[in-house]
């Protein structure tokens, strides 16, 4: 499975781009990587990165699931782990997909959603999508 990234610029505005956003908080950059390592639960949609914000204890995130296949799936869940510049784990959090069925041509959302991350600040995202039971 190949790497995929974003870039989040962070200066006080936003870009129109599914690919780049902004916040207003910090001047830094956190990249969006789709986790390498998968699960019997993973399925094959992507989680993009739409805002993050760090507000000195935790990330903060927003994003969206498109489904672009022809299978409905339900019970969906985005996983985010949370690595410092050295690659060292801060942090993982996942949370249920707004609505949480998403069928052929549907979005799901994962809205003010937060990942706890010992107080540093993070450098990279890894996130994957995944059914719960």
């Amino acid at each position: 499975m190949r790497n995929t990234w974003t870039k989040i610029l962070i200066y006080g505005f936003i870009i129109t781009s599914s690919l780049f956003a902004c916040t207003t908080l910090f001047a830094a950059e956190i990249i969006q990587l789709k986790n390498k390592l998968t699960t019997s639960n993973d399925v094959p949609l992507s989680f993009v990165l739409e805002k993050s914000t760090f507000d000195g204890s935790k990330t903060r995130v927003w994003g969206a699931v498109h489904n672009n296949t022809n299978e409905t799936y339900n019970r969906l869940r985005v996983s985010f782990t949370v690595r410092d510049k050295s690659g060292k784990f801060l942090g993982r959090s996942s949370w249920s997909l707004e609505p949480d069925t998403v069928g052929p041509g549907q979005v799901g959302y994962i809205n003010d959603k937060f990942i706890e991350c010992e107080g540093r600040r993070p450098s990279t995202i890894e996130t994957s999508v995944m059914r719960y039971r």
